[in-house]
């Protein structure tokens, strides 16, 4: 789904914010994210990963040399 949108990107068409967000609760992912949260903050998680202009941060995940992942975070 997400490529798609990447697709568009680099066609020039104009990102529609609304729909991406409509077609990421109803994908089947997205639900399951929803009914069978993983931890209590989930969902919230979830929500928030939805909303534009939130946080003024990024996070990169790199895989260090003891195989644990390592969250760097990048301002904007």
């Amino acid at each position: 789904m997400f490529a798609k949108h990447i697709k568009g990107y680099f066609e020039e068409k104009p990102l529609e914010i609304e729909n991406i967000k409509k077609n990421l609760i109803k994908h089947k992912s997205g639900i399951n994210y929803l009914i069978n949260p993983r931890s209590k903050h989930s969902k919230s998680d979830f929500l928030l990963a939805l909303e534009l202009d939130k946080f003024n941060f990024v996070l990169k995940a790199n895989l260090g040399e003891d195989k644990l992942i390592h969250l760097r975070r990048i301002d904007l």
